[in-house]
């Protein structure tokens, strides 16, 4: 992470970044620079920017592409059709929460089975 406008103040340039969560918190008219890589986290800022001109920037570090998901990657992928594939997920991956819990329904909701 890179604080502007001091950018001899970055001391891990050729270090792994920690997780958003782990990083020093960026203040108004910082920008925060990101290596390339899949970052799996929720990014949930402790400040944020002032105005349009003391705003907190994100960037990617030049030639690398950093991606922000919030995502589980989920492996053992079947096909069943062209097109449509599926995998089994245990339910102890979501923890103490389980989102396919709650009983779907609506005049949206089509059952496939």
């Amino acid at each position: 992470m890179q604080n502007s406008p001091a950018p001899s103040s970055w001391a891990q340039r050729n270090s792994p970044f920690p997780p958003f969560r782990r990083r020093p918190s960026a203040l108004p008219c910082d920008t925060v620079l990101i290596g390339g890589g899949i970052y799996r986290e929720w990014v949930s800022p402790a400040n944020g920017g002032l105005s349009d001109d003391n705003r907190i920037t994100y960037a990617a570090l030049p030639g690398q592409t950093p991606v922000v998901s919030g995502a589980e990657e989920l492996t053992g992928w079947q096909p069943v059709q062209p097109n449509v594939w599926t995998t089994s997920v245990d339910n102890a991956f979501f923890g103490d929460y389980n989102p396919y819990a709650d009983a779907i329904f609506g005049d949206w909701y089509t059952d496939l089975e």
